[in-house]
């Protein structure tokens, strides 16, 4: 008779175990979704005002080059296709984390989605600085062709502070957004660490 009652009093500590350890994975499962969720939407707020940046600065550009500047109109253009390809990939990313449903799936498959958005961003930045050093190299030559008084020592001097300056905020917001993915994927791959 003792057997039974240790034995059943085993068991109800156990369940009382079981039922605690459940509410601790509910509560952590929970600050991880909180804390996840509050660095995508630092990200997809900036994202979107980037898209909107760049659709009001297409045609601001053209007053600005064309009007104002008297630059030729392919100038513009490239401009306009680069702002237009940074629009449709700021798009494409708030489309893969921006989802309002995104954090009740699994963290898993938020890190899928995380690790895709990373390899996106590589590649956007793989193209896009090589093309916005190319556009420097050209506003600026053809600066230095249309000006009245050429002077090669302050075009040079331009160019080199509009390529530090315009490298130097992209870098420090991609740093910036990176440091934000890989905090995301820090905090999922703890989690699955430890439910492992």
């Amino acid at each position: 008779m003792n057997d039974n009652f240790e034995l059943e009093n085993m068991r109800q500590q156990m369940d009382l175990l079981k039922q605690k350890l459940a509410q601790q994975e509910i509560v952590n499962d929970a600050l991880i979704r909180q804390s996840v969720k509050k660095n995508t939407s630092y990200v997809n707020r900036n994202y979107r005002l980037l898209f909107i940046l760049d659709i009001i600065f297409i045609p601001l550009f053209y007053l600005i080059f064309c009007n104002y500047m008297h630059q030729p109109v392919w100038l513009w253009i490239y401009i306009a296709v680069g702002l237009l390809y940074d629009a449709w990939h700021r798009c494409r990313i708030f489309r893969l984390i921006g989802d309002s449903h995104l954090f009740e799936q699994s963290l898993l498959e938020v890190r899928k989605k995380v690790l895709k958005v990373k390899k996106y961003e590589r590649i956007f930045n793989i193209i896009s600085y090589p093309l916005l050093f190319l556009w420097f190299v050209l506003f600026f030559y053809n600066a230095y062709l249309i000006a009245h008084y050429p002077s090669v020592f302050h075009t040079v001097i331009c160019f080199i502070f509009a390529v530090v300056l315009g490298f130097g905020l992209g870098y420090s917001f991609d740093r910036k957004v990176t440091k934000h993915y890989q905090e995301i994927l820090q905090q999922i791959e703890d989690v699955t660490q430890s439910e492992e």
